[in-house]
């Protein structure tokens, strides 16, 4: 279909309709030029087209145009749609495993980057998070959304040194929300979400929405992103390890002084 990505999805409903299941492939950045087509063709009929969004989220060197951070929020609410972010590698093939067999249509996102080192054991459920730390202590939660886990780990990491003991969960469904997840994060004091996408209409903001006590939002802001690398990029907005790590210490200090205050 060339560049035609409008014309690439109704062909898809159509090769669908037929009773195939075919397969997307475009640029993320590019995808909201078939918005129309993926709500009108696909959505509506419930047909069972995937989606597959390459260079999601920050993309080095290519500008403005070519980033790939508001696919949560223009897929998000479309009725019938299910939006998958994989952590890693392995992630993205049991993704992909899952959404040539789910009957309705299925977008699964991913970044232009190394494919990470967490191995995925746990099998993919529909709707379903994964825990990968479950701390007894429920003071901090982190919600990692896809390729942000490497940093959520160093992140953990960082406030383990501090002397905090995180839990840390892998989103994997940014549509719909795991609500049982939701659920559990009330019982923390303070959660933190991170994820390579806006701000605007993302995964942080429909987790808060949904009623989880969601403390801060690390997410790109409103605004377009300009050329760097992703390392650099993520630097700039203070979305690496680092930074998140110092963000997050200083809300957990400042409450455990209220706290004192308060006693």
């Amino acid at each position: 279909m060339g560049i035609a990505e409008g014309h690439a999805v109704t062909f898809a409903a159509g090769l669908a309709k037929g009773g195939m299941r075919p397969v997307v492939c475009v640029y993320a950045s590019f995808m909201q030029r078939a918005y129309d087509n993926m709500l009108h063709d696909v959505a509506t009929q419930n047909l069972p087209v995937t989606i597959v969004l390459d260079r999601a989220g920050a993309v080095c060197a290519d500008g403005a145009t070519h980033q790939g951070i508001y696919d949560f929020a223009y897929l998000s609410h479309v009725p019938n749609m299910t939006v998958l972010a994989p952590a890693n590698g392995d992630e993205l093939k049991q993704m992909l495993e899952f959404a040539i067999k789910h009957d309705g249509p299925v977008v699964v996102r991913y970044p232009n980057a190394p494919a990470g080192t967490h191995v995925c054991t746990d099998t993919v459920v529909y709707g379903r998070s994964q825990a990968i730390i479950d701390s007894p202590e429920k003071e901090v939660a982190i919600v990692s959304v896809g390729a942000m886990l490497q940093t959520a780990l160093a992140t953990v990491e960082n406030l383990r040194t501090a002397g905090f003991s995180p839990s840390l969960y892998n989103a994997r469904f940014v549509k719909p929300l795991d609500m049982s997840l939701v659920k559990n994060l009330a019982k923390y004091q303070h959660v933190f979400t991170m994820e390579d996408a806006a701000k605007l209409g993302g995964y942080g903001t429909r987790l808060e929405n949904a009623g989880a006590n969601v403390t801060n939002i690390f997410a790109f802001p409103d605004e377009f992103i300009q050329s760097g690398t992703r390392e650099e990029i993520f630097e700039r907005y203070r979305l690496d390890a680092n930074a998140i790590a110092e963000k997050i210490l200083a809300t957990l200090n400042h409450s455990f002084v209220c706290r004192k205050d308060r006693a």
